[in-house]
């Protein structure tokens, strides 16, 4: 619920500001695969990226934009204005 609450805010935030349509998710775990994937239906171009070649490949898979190494991340948005969504192990964090 917290998730949803979360990207729905998110949401509202880059579609004030300036129009921001692309945004690099960092980190495809469980919670970060589903926001994605929400980005990606809500017409928003994701670039996706992990540690894994497979969980980039599955987002490639529906169509978002496969960023292998963290140089692709960036390379990625060209001249537009870099989002980074990070998601990280809450065992790292708490």
């Amino acid at each position: 619920m917290a998730g949803n609450a979360v990207y729905f805010f998110v949401l509202f935030l880059l579609t004030i500001q300036n129009k921001i349509m692309k945004i690099a998710i960092i980190g495809l775990g469980k919670m970060g695969a589903q926001i994605a994937r929400k980005l990606h239906e809500d017409k928003f171009t994701v670039i996706a990226h992990a540690r894994t070649k497979e969980k980039v490949d599955e987002m490639k898979n529906l169509g978002m934009l496969p960023a292998y190494t963290k140089e692709e991340v960036i390379s990625a948005f060209g001249s537009d204005r870099v989002l980074l969504w990070l998601m990280l192990p809450a065992e790292i964090v708490d």
